[in-house]
């Protein structure tokens, strides 16, 4: 480009921001991976890299903005952006190598490329050290985070978690562990008060220790999934409504349970039904996790 050279990288960087930012934000991964502007972003970003060592620079930290470790997108756009190398095919006798993995060997081997990330969402049952390591790189700079975390039944494994926990402070957050231990609930209690910018959280299995934090904390948008099991006992519920910060608590349940609990909630007394009718909203399981962003 015979003109790059003639404005100064301040003035590109604008411009860059000025298309690149809004597309950013306003992409959904979650919505369809293989068609999304996630993808066509990852090539644009891709094809501006290799203009010139100037535009190199400058659009390297909006290629990372956004990085979305779920299959199938990631087997997709990742390894044609140059974000990652994806994993290889396990030899005998070794775990299996997520796409998580696979992002924190590029983190160790280029230092610096984790400040840029603000979203991120992990691969599906992330080993709790590959999440350390790449909360590590990124920091408290994260503001979107999707944590699938599988953990073994090991003081190593509840170590990195809390650890991986302690290094971030997102705006937004989904947390599903696999299987949702004991000691990952305890992490998590202490970790949360310490979310100062925490706004919106959505929690996939055994929330119900994290309740008692949940209903102190200045955050706006909750949403959980109830098994059948417990659908009897609205206490829960109530304590998260009378949360006066609290702008939103959807609910993931069959519509039987729904009934249930919109049955139970009634002999609570006027104020909080108001809360209800402002603040709660059943959805079905399904539908649940697709709107989460």
């Amino acid at each position: 480009m015979p003109h790059a050279a003639g404005l100064p990288p301040e003035l590109w960087r604008e411009i860059l921001a000025d298309v690149l930012v809004p597309a950013l934000l306003s992409a959904r991964p979650g919505d369809d991976p293989l068609s999304t502007i996630t993808r066509q972003l990852q090539r644009d970003l891709f094809s501006l890299l290799r203009v010139c060592r100037l535009f190199h620079d400058l659009v390297l930290p909006f290629l990372y903005t956004s990085i979305d470790l779920r299959a199938p997108l990631a087997s997709h756009a990742l390894p044609m952006s140059g974000i990652y190398t994806p994993p290889r095919i396990p030899l005998p006798g070794e775990k299996p190598k997520t796409m998580t993995d696979a992002f924190a060997k590029t983190l160790r081997e280029r230092p610096g490329l984790g400040r840029w990330v603000r979203r991120l969402y992990l691969s599906n049952s992330s080993r709790a050290d590959a999440v350390r390591e790449v909360f590590e790189a990124c920091g408290d700079g994260l503001e979107v985070v999707d944590m699938r975390c599988h953990v073994d039944d090991t003081d190593h494994d509840a170590s990195d978690v809390r650890r991986a926990l302690e290094l971030v402070n997102p705006v937004r957050a989904r947390i599903a562990f696999f299987p949702p231990l004991e000691l990952v609930q305890s992490a998590l209690n202490a970790t949360l008060p310490h979310w100062t910018r925490l706004r919106s959280i959505y929690l996939v299995f055994h929330w119900r220790t994290l309740v008692p934090v949940l209903s102190t904390l200045p955050i706006t948008q909750i949403r959980l999934w109830i098994p059948i099991v417990g659908v009897d006992d609205p206490g829960l519920l109530v304590q998260l409504l009378r949360n006066p910060a609290l702008e939103s608590l959807e609910v993931g349940i069959s519509p039987e349970g729904a009934a249930t609990l919109r049955a139970k909630l009634d002999g609570h007394g006027p104020e909080l039904q108001d809360r209800v009718e402002k603040v709660l909203r059943f959805v079905g399981p399904d539908r649940l996790v697709p709107v989460w962003q």
